[in-house]
């Protein structure tokens, strides 16, 4: 996939995942749940950054190429145990929206800690094929 066509993506995706937490986050503060408000907010903030990042791609992809593989590792490193903090906070909200028997909630919480595993393993798959690469060069 080209990189204009993988931010048009991801343009989506995260269009998406800030309606879904925009509407999570009307129905937290009519709950008054200040813990899970703050970290909707700090969410919505990380995926607007995100999102400016990759409309600015989808314009106008970067001159340079900056998928060398030491680099990809370098990302998979970073992004690895930030998507494990991310996955584990969706596994604690899904125990406190099971406990308030938000069911709905809970069923958006599986699905995000779901697609997070999956992109973990992802990752880990690429991790390997890369190191391996990298020590067969």
């Amino acid at each position: 996939m080209d990189p204009r066509q993988r931010a048009r993506v991801l343009v989506v995706t995260f269009v998406g995942l800030l309606a879904l937490h925009g509407w999570v986050l009307t129905r937290m503060i009519a709950r008054q749940d200040n813990l899970i408000i703050v970290l909707l907010l700090v969410a919505i903030a990380l995926f607007t950054w995100r999102l400016g990042h990759y409309a600015a791609i989808a314009v106008a992809p970067p001159a340079v190429e900056s998928s060398r593989p030491g680099n990809e590792l370098q990302r998979i490193r970073f992004l690895v145990p930030v998507l494990a903090g991310v996955f584990a906070l969706h596994v604690w909200l899904m125990t406190q929206m099971i406990a308030a028997g938000e069911n709905l909630f809970t069923a958006a919480l599986a699905v995000g800690a779901g697609v997070i595993a999956v992109r973990v393993g992802a990752y880990a798959l690429r991790y390997r094929h890369l190191r391996r690469a990298a020590t067969a060069a």
